[in-house]
């Protein structure tokens, strides 16, 4: 039997971190829907900035952008400036359809205090139209056919890229965002630029050039020429053919 006076005594610490909202904090939300006449061949030109940017094509004639924006845990006054400044900028034409999105403050805490945020743009569009997509730090993700994409661009800073689909070439630059390309289609070519970002394609392309930093590369089902530059990125290549004339 053990006697209670012989048990160590134990001291437990109990630390609460507490964050304190300001006394006015605010949440604020935009939801909104835009449409466009979407024609073939027409160009969806996007600088997102810091906004999550989401493309899919469908059998449908129009282009449709939903945009949501959240941003809670700051003043009102700050709350619907960050709305003001994260709302995009819409330029229709026959040719092209130009969003714009230039936010001010700092990053981290958006320069706003202890808040949380949340900025998208999802895109419905037809698969004649030809997507142009460039942000900072806000993810991008592809998916469809887009028939008439030579190329397909798509640019970030510290973004990461995804496409899921076809095109008939993809153009990606990143500096550290990862970009994951998978075609169903082989791509006539590819050209990817990275500093530090992973670049990886599945589905194969019939001309590839690749350069990075350090980035790993990844490429496979490849079935031509292929030009690879690298610092001291790790490069895996793998072909499932040479077509004629390559």
């Amino acid at each position: 039997m053990v006697s209670r006076s012989n048990l160590p005594a134990l001291t437990l610490g109990l630390v609460v971190v507490l964050v304190a909202f300001p006394a006015d904090a605010a949440q604020k939300d935009l939801s909104l829907t835009e449409t466009f006449s979407g024609p073939d061949g027409k160009t969806l030109l996007v600088d997102g900035a810091d906004l999550d940017i989401r493309v899919r094509s469908a059998d449908v004639d129009h282009i449709e952008a939903d945009i949501l924006l959240h941003i809670r845990g700051t003043g009102d006054e700050k709350a619907s400036k960050w709305i003001e400044n994260h709302t995009p900028v819409f330029t229709d034409g026959d040719d092209e359809l130009r969003i714009d999105v230039t936010p001010g403050g700092k990053p981290g805490f958006l320069g706003l205090g202890w808040a949380s945020s949340r900025a998208r743009i999802a895109f419905l569009v037809p698969g004649g139209i030809v997507p142009d997509v460039t942000t900072t730090s806000g993810g991008i993700r592809v998916r469809g056919d887009f028939r008439n994409a030579h190329p397909l661009r798509l640019r970030t800073s510290s973004g990461n890229m995804e496409m899921v689909g076809a095109a008939r070439s993809i153009d990606i630059r990143t500096a550290d965002g990862d970009a994951q390309i998978d075609v169903f289609r082989p791509l006539e070519h590819l050209f990817a630029r990275s500093s530090t970002g992973e670049v990886r394609l599945v589905g194969g392309s019939r001309e590839a050039h690749v350069d990075t930093a350090s980035g790993n590369i990844w490429l496979e089902n490849l079935s031509g020429n292929t030009e690879v530059i690298t610092a001291t990125g790790k490069i895996t290549l793998s072909w499932d053919r040479m077509d004629p004339g390559t």
